[in-house]
């Protein structure tokens, strides 16, 4: 009886030690992709000129939030796994091991809200720069009636400076 007890225990140990370098495995390849992703995503720099780089890299950035949130499910079942060896297990290992899942926690959260934030820029830019032509639209029209007044004399101008700011948008 007593041997069996010692085998049941040994067993639940072996157990016990290969959850715990399976967690460790996976939480150093979450860490390592996340690093790897922190490059990917923010490593080089952005220069975006026209619109259309803008909606590509509106795109990337709308397929690397959606990697990373597929990612989130990954990150719980590790969260769940380190609080059940934690709760489990004793030792210094196991603090080294919520420090790790805290880590790669602070890692994940902190990718996320870059991410976010980067995305959020990139859309605000494409939005402000769908808008120049616009703005482009409006100094034509202004150098055009400059050029009209201005071809038909000074006299024409200096009436056109005395009319309300409502009814000249250039002179606003």
């Amino acid at each position: 009886m007593f041997d069996a007890q010692i085998r049941s225990r040994h067993t639940a140990l072996v157990a016990a030690l290969e959850r715990s370098r399976e967690l460790w495995k996976d939480l150093t390849e979450m860490q390592e992709w996340l690093n790897q992703a922190e490059e990917e995503y923010f490593g080089k720099d952005h220069e975006y000129k026209v619109p259309t780089d803008l909606s590509q890299a509106v795109a990337e950035l709308k397929h690397a939030m959606d990697e990373v949130k597929q990612k989130e499910v990954k990150v719980k079942i590790l969260k769940d796994g380190v609080g059940t060896v934690v709760a489990t297990g004793a030792g210094t290992g196991r603090d080294k091991l919520k420090a790790e899942l805290a880590t790669v926690m602070a890692n994940y959260q902190r990718l996320c809200s870059r991410l976010k934030g980067k995305h959020s820029m990139v859309q605000v830019n494409l939005s402000i720069t769908s808008c120049k032509p616009d703005i482009g639209d409006i100094v034509v029209h202004v150098i055009v009636t400059l050029s009209f007044l201005l071809g038909n004399g000074f006299d024409s101008l200096s009436k056109v400076t005395m009319s309300t700011p409502d009814q000249c948008l250039f002179l606003s």
